[in-house]
């Protein structure tokens, strides 16, 4: 484990005798009730105006480790800090990123050794984060004012708000894609094959990278499967669980057929990186910047660090997944790893935590800076999703135990990679991708029977 500790405040701490830190509300005078804190809930802050006096230290654990160096590269934790401690000098915030983020975490998590706020880990379940994170509010109270906010909820209540909201689609070189002569982003499986095969001829590009061997980045493709394949609302539950042969082709070229027909179409044409198994996810970062590769299935919050990872940022965009629903297209948004808050804290550690949350979704641009929806809808768009204006937007709101039961002990959509390694492994085999997907249909048919 690698552990960053990045102390932004370099003033006395240790003023006065008493050992509980004094709290003082910025616009008015201190009383005995103002320093009662303990009622405090995090849409009672004003950021900026409440508490700005508050001292306390605070850890937070995060998935980016790529951002906890001070280089002369924009928007790196330190700078987030040093933003955050000029409104609010007083509340230390000691940044630590964990290798094997969601294995490591939810032990620690378990443990109750782990600070005060983190990225929630995907292996703690919706019943279970009241046991361990502070509720933020209700779905009700919070209103119409964040995006995608039932990621991390249970009975009603939210305890994780998303640190950005990822929209699924495809990182692309515009200039590998240009060289080639392509002048308009595909919208059906038929003409991304087409482009790409343009990218093949006129490029020496690698058209599609698959990222085979990290393994975790294949999962986007599921994404897409029950996002941009399908079109609605909350498929996973509300459709796929009622649905008996959900990997059934359709005549109008869509749904989950379509979409990891596509994959496999790609490798068996001959359109992606000669040998899948040897891919590397580090290197692919470097090589579709300077364009050696012209595209990625990957979702939005990849964009930054494509562009990021050699001189021809510039070049980096984005693109919805051709697939067209009655002649509209459609994109999975989702949040990314969310804020969570752990419950048993003191009150000054408590207020301290509330108030960086809100500076870090309201405030700090992360989300803009990271390619994202901001999660904040007033906030500003990123100028790279400008592709897509038009496109609609679905969600998938907190997976249920049922699905992710039948799911795990079948296919794996949406749970891990392997099953997309098989599409993979049989166009490169030359094996029939109708098989694969009768064989998927015939276990989860059998699955859902099986509750019945």
């Amino acid at each position: 484990m690698k552990k960053f500790l990045i102390m932004i405040l370099l003033c006395c701490l240790f003023t006065g005798c008493s050992g509980k830190s004094e709290v003082t509300n910025s616009n008015q005078a201190a009383t005995t009730s103002d320093n009662d804190i303990s009622h405090i809930s995090y849409l009672d802050i004003a950021y900026g105006e409440d508490y700005t006096d508050l001292k306390a230290d605070i850890t937070f654990l995060t998935t980016r480790s790529d951002l906890i160096v001070d280089t002369d590269a924009p928007f790196e934790f330190p700078d987030y800090l040093r933003e955050f401690n000029a409104v609010y000098p007083n509340i230390n915030v000691f940044v630590e990123t964990v290798t094997d983020y969601d294995f490591d975490m939810n032990n620690r998590i378990l443990s109750g050794n782990w600070g005060e706020v983190c990225n929630i880990p995907e292996a703690v379940k919706a019943s279970m984060l009241g046991n361990y994170f502070e509720p933020y509010f209700t779905i009700e109270e919070i209103g119409d004012r964040y995006h995608a906010i039932d990621t991390k909820v249970y009975d009603n209540i939210v305890y994780g708000i998303p640190s950005g909201i990822d929209v699924q689609g495809i990182v692309y070189n515009k200039k590998v894609w240009a060289d080639a002569g392509i002048t308009e982003l595909p919208k059906t499986p038929e003409q991304f094959l087409t482009d790409l095969q343009l990218i093949k001829d006129q490029t020496s590009a690698i058209p599609l990278y698959t990222n085979y061997e990290a393994g975790w980045p294949l999962v986007n493709w599921d994404f897409h499967a029950v996002g941009s394949g399908v079109g609605v609302d909350n498929y996973m539950n509300d459709v796929m669980l009622t649905t008996k042969r959900p990997f059934t082709q359709q005549k109008d070229d869509t749904g989950l057929y379509a979409v990891y027909h596509l994959l496999y179409d790609c490798v068996s044409k001959g359109l992606t990186e000669e040998d899948p198994h040897s891919s590397s996810w580090e290197l692919c970062k470097g090589r579709i910047n300077n364009g050696e590769i012209g595209c990625m299935v990957l979702g939005s919050w990849a964009i930054s660090q494509m562009q990021t990872a050699g001189e021809h940022g510039d070049d980096i965009s984005y693109m919805p997944f051709p697939i067209s629903i009655q002649n509209k297209q459609y994109a999975l948004a989702s949040s990314n790893y969310c804020y969570g808050i752990n419950k048993d804290l003191s009150d000054e550690k408590r207020l301290a935590s509330m108030i960086f949350v809100k500076y870090l979704v309201e405030e700090s641009k992360y989300d803009f800076n990271n390619s994202s929806i901001p999660v904040m809808k007033t906030n500003e768009y990123p100028d790279i999703l400008g592709n897509f204006d038009g496109v609609n937007l679905v969600t998938n709101a907190t997976i249920s135990e049922e699905f992710e039961k039948i799911s795990r002990a079948t296919v794996g959509v949406n749970y891990d990679s392997k099953h997309l390694e098989n599409i993979i492994d049989a166009a490169i085999n030359g094996d029939s991708f109708d098989e694969l997907m009768n064989s998927w249909n015939d276990a989860w048919e059998a699955a859902l029977l099986s509750k019945e």
